[in-house]
């Protein structure tokens, strides 16, 4: 069975359209204090909004 295949040109279109709105999406709103411990915070490698605590 044999696969449809491409031109590796098409890639750059695909990694654009992928690119693009990324780059729009928002900065994550977490500048406010979680309130959780801060040795929890100092592990924390995910945004986490205080908003997602209340």
């Amino acid at each position: 069975m044999t696969r449809p295949t491409s031109d590796e040109d098409i890639l750059e279109g695909h990694l654009k359209q992928a690119y693009d709105p990324a780059a729009q999406r928002p900065e994550p709103a977490d500048s406010e204090p979680t309130g959780l411990p801060s040795s929890f915070d100092a592990v924390r490698w995910f945004p986490l909004p205080a908003a997602c605590l209340r």
